[in-house]
């Protein structure tokens, strides 16, 4: 019986330190959901200002093509979409959450995948969110942005 309380109180704590609060939760969906929207409706500033500051940095200092190719989708059938993002894993690591999110990627006409990652990032426990989506999240020329997944 004791051995049982013990696996149940690693479970719990194994469960609790990956668990976010009400507020994180909320602050977290709210800028999730107008990421998705203004990536759906090719608002590159929007979509900029949500993305984490290492990876702006990193288009910058490329070109200013690179930073607006990057960002700014062409208007034409190869568009793509974001829809119905699912929570996959969080992890944990002093202040830095990371929440990584499959979501379905389509552009107007076909249906790509609806394993595409989005991953939602906070260096300060979860009072702010940045996004990296999974090309930028895994890109290592990108210097300085801390990643706790690992490339599958």
């Amino acid at each position: 019986m004791q051995r049982f309380a013990v696996i149940i109180f690693c479970f719990s704590f194994f469960l609790g330190a990956c668990t976010l609060t009400g507020d994180q939760e909320s602050r977290l969906n709210e800028q999730l959901n107008l990421y998705i929207e203004a990536f759906n409706d090719n608002n590159p500033l929007v979509i900029s200002a949500g993305t984490h500051p290492e990876i702006i940095k990193h288009y910058k200092e490329a070109a200013d093509t690179s930073f607006i190719a990057h960002f700014q989708q062409k208007e034409n059938s190869e568009r793509l979409f974001f829809d119905n993002p699912m929570m996959q894993d969080t992890k944990e690591s002093g202040k830095t959450i990371q929440r990584m999110y499959f979501v379905e990627k389509a552009t107007e006409f076909d249906f790509i995948s609806d394993e595409y990652r989005i991953f939602v990032l906070s260096e300060n426990g979860g009072e702010s969110w940045f996004f990296a989506r999974e090309e930028d999240y895994f890109d290592m020329q990108i210097k300085g942005l801390k990643r706790l997944f690992k490339k599958v």
